[in-house]
């Protein structure tokens, strides 16, 4: 790459020659990746060796309520990322730019709910092949 070039910006494609984490949503019901009008992935390289990479994708993730107190209770939903396979002697997740690295769309509403805000965490789960990494 040359010295005045900060990053180049490829498809896809060049990830089958790249290792890549095993990134899933631990609480998703669904996942739907989106392919139109094209594949919505990309992959930046950057002159430092850093490799980011971006894959557009909706979730629909699980949210267990407790309606005992309504209309007087607040719910708090999460969505929880951690690698399927790679223990934290592998991976560690963490938020780059807290906290900007999150944010939420003012068009999403939800009929009698009011959406106060969010909040990021980091946690170490142990689960029965290990300590994982989770935000």
């Amino acid at each position: 790459m040359s010295s005045d070039l900060e990053s180049i910006t490829t498809g896809p494609e060049y990830g089958q020659n790249l290792w890549m984490p095993d990134t899933f949503i631990v609480n998703e019901r669904r996942t739907e990746t989106h392919q139109y009008p094209a594949n919505n992935e990309f992959l930046r390289i950057f002159s430092s060796g850093s490799v980011v990479r971006s894959v557009r994708i909706t979730v629909t993730a699980s949210c267990p309520m407790n309606f005992q107190y309504y209309p007087m209770d607040s719910q708090v939903c999460s969505i929880e990322i951690e690698s399927y396979g790679y223990s934290m002697k592998d991976i560690r997740y963490w938020w780059q730019n807290v906290p900007q690295s999150v944010g939420i769309s003012y068009s999403v509403s939800i009929p009698q709910y009011h959406i106060i805000g969010h909040r990021l965490r980091s946690v170490d789960v142990l689960l029965t092949t290990g300590w994982y990494s989770r935000n």
